[in-house]
């Protein structure tokens, strides 16, 4: 019994820091998509990974139709000025990508 309750008590103390980095993670993705729709025009939808505490990836899809006249190498330094100035911590990945809905 005394084992049971020393693994759910471990389990929730690293759960605790989960969702804190989740938290934290997500308040820096909201910031550097705000400034992004001021920036650019349209606020992206920002997706990203922590794995073992370090910042993997960061996704950030805008809307292709209200950036499409902007150059890659445009929009790619925006998203960089935004993301360094965000996050603490930099991602070891960015992609940057725009989406367009097919219609029937």
């Amino acid at each position: 019994m005394r084992i049971l309750i020393i693994a759910a008590a471990t389990f929730l103390l690293g759960a605790c820091d989960f969702v804190e980095t989740f938290q934290e993670v997500q308040a820096q993705a909201e910031a550097a998509a705000t400034i992004l729709e001021k920036d650019v025009g349209t606020r992206p939808f920002m997706g990203w990974n922590v794995n073992n505490g370090k910042f993997t990836s960061l996704n950030v899809v805008f809307d292709g139709t209200k950036v499409a006249a902007m150059s890659v190498r445009e929009l790619e330094s925006k998203v960089r000025k935004a993301v360094s100035s965000s996050f603490k911590e930099q991602p070891q990945q960015l992609m940057v990508s725009a989406r367009w809905e097919l219609q029937n």
